[in-house]
């Protein structure tokens, strides 16, 4: 996600929220993601891959 991130940005994106953690769920479970506007005002969130499937842990 944050490479992505970094590569939208060097494209020309610009920052909107930086990577940071949000939790989901109760209990919570951790998931990176930022979020920018693209250079055609797109609003893209990244998100890193998450198995919600809890009952593998």
């Amino acid at each position: 996600m944050e490479e992505t991130y970094q590569k939208a940005l060097a494209h020309g994106a610009k920052a909107f929220i930086g990577p940071d953690t949000l939790a989901l769920g109760k209990p919570p479970l951790l998931v990176k993601n930022a979020i920018v506007h693209s250079p055609n005002g797109e609003i893209i969130e990244f998100i890193e891959e998450v198995d919600f499937d809890r009952s593998r842990s």
